[in-house]
């Protein structure tokens, strides 16, 4: 403040002693407006350029007392600003206080007002740009994100350099006196109707703005999207595009990406991937000897990680089966399917050298009772379903179909009757169908026979 005090008192003390022959040479140029407008124009030149020489140094200054790391390019950017102030600003005042009609003092105001607008907002534009630079390259922790990604970055300064371009034609036309009313309106009017046709478009370029700001995944990543999966190879503003395996590219919408779940194999710093291989073996084996097999089989590919830990569980056991899991690593997510059919095709030729059963089907041994459900019998048209026949006894395929006379065709009858053709049944009254309805199937069967 002592500092402060004293260039304050200084500087009235200077304006104190020239000021009296600033006012002479001041009167000397009345009868010359211009020329001496000229002067003053000269003077603020010199002034301006003295001005923005050394307030950046001071600006250098307390950016390294702040251990600011931008502090030199802010200083560098404020050198042109502060001259293009000081120096518009005096014109703006010579043109006030000099001798000019209304017309012309309006173009000239309306004129330096436009310059200074265009050019504070070029530097915010510019003041905005290294800030989004030392959001998206500054130093991180391990547990930290980035606000601002390094693949973000040219979007954010677009879309900056649009707002403000917006801004900068409203008051530019303001300065002039030009009314934006009606302009405003009809670009409103016209955004709303381009925001209606293209809502699925403004959806994906929106999903895209928060896929390239959150960083989900990143160009080079493995992911898995539904029943797709691949590699990204390129994150747009309306699409991702994947490379599958098979080299075939994919692109997918950026909205249907947000919306979905989205499986990353390579988000960890280490690429390693632990797979999962299940092998189901008949009910029964040694588990000791399929835990050998499969860590055996694990051991000779080439693929899997021999350094990382390797296990076999029995995750499940029916009846019929036993299920054994064969947990490993491999060093890359692209090496999942080939590494995955190397392991079974070895675990099979193991399983075929030591005469190991596989998992057989469930049996059902049959009763000597054959069960048949009626599920429906209408009035006119007769439908019986056999959902199960044992082994036992021949199966009887009824092809339904009645005539229109009312009666039902049997195509095959089963060699356990002999023999026979088919016939045509009558069919029955509605008292006595609700009767045959409650006979046992057995009966009926007989009743056919007969």
């Amino acid at each position: 403040m002592e500092l402060m005090d004293q260039i304050t008192q200084w500087l009235k003390t200077i304006v104190a002693t020239i000021s009296p022959y600033l006012k002479q040479g001041w009167n000397i140029f009345n009868d010359y407006t211009y020329l001496r407008a000229t002067l003053l124009i000269f003077i603020s030149f010199f002034i301006a350029k003295f001005i923005s020489q050394h307030v950046p140094l001071l600006i250098t200054k307390l950016a390294q007392k702040f251990k600011f790391e931008r502090g030199e390019k802010l200083a560098k950017l404020t050198r042109p600003l502060i001259f293009q102030l000081v120096f518009l600003s005096s014109i703006g005042l010579i043109a006030h206080f000099s001798e000019l009609n209304d017309t012309q003092h309006f173009i000239v105001v309306a004129t330096v007002k436009s310059f200074l607008i265009i050019f504070i907002l070029l530097f915010i534009y510019k003041l905005i740009d290294l800030m989004l630079e030392h959001l998206a390259y500054k130093e991180t922790g391990a547990n930290e994100t980035r606000v601002i990604q390094p693949a973000t970055l040219p979007l954010f300064k677009n879309i900056t350099l649009l707002l403000l371009i917006l801004v900068a034609i409203h008051q530019v036309f303001g300065a002039w006196n030009i009314d934006m009313t009606a302009l405003l309106a009809s670009a409103g009017i016209v955004g709303l109707a381009i925001g209606m046709a293209s809502k699925d478009t403004l959806s994906d370029v929106i999903a895209g703005i928060l896929i390239l700001t959150d960083a989900p995944y990143r160009v080079g990543d493995v992911i898995q999207i539904g029943a797709q999966a691949g590699t990204i190879t390129s994150i747009g503003i309306r699409s991702t595009r994947i490379l599958t395996k098979d080299n075939i590219g994919i692109t997918v919408p950026n909205g249907k990406m947000g919306a979905s779940e989205v499986i990353n194999e390579s988000t960890a710093e280490d690429t390693s991937l632990r797979i999962k291989l299940s092998i189901q073996a008949a009910y029964g084996v040694d588990p000791k000897t399929i835990r050998e097999i499969m860590l055996g089989a694990a051991k000779e590919t080439a693929s899997v990680l021999q350094d990382k830990k390797m296990a076999v569980l029995l995750s499940d056991f029916q009846p019929y089966q036993t299920t054994f899991t064969l947990l490993c690593w491999i060093p890359e997510p692209d090496l999942k399917s080939n590494t995955l059919a190397t392991l079974r095709e070895k675990i099979y030729l193991h399983f075929l050298k030591d005469d190991i059963p596989l998992s057989l089907p469930e049996k059902r041994e049959a009763n000597g009772i054959q069960q048949i459900e009626i599920t429906a019998i209408p009035e006119l048209l007769q439908s019986i379903a056999i959902k199960q026949l044992p082994e036992i006894t021949q199966s009887i395929a009824i092809k339904e179909m009645p005539d229109r006379n009312g009666t039902l065709s049997i195509k095959e009858i089963p060699d356990i009757f002999g023999r026979g053709q088919p016939r045509n049944l009558r069919t029955p009254a509605t008292s006595s169908h609700q009767k045959s309805e409650q006979k046992p199937a057995a009966q009926r069967s007989n009743n056919d026979k007969s």
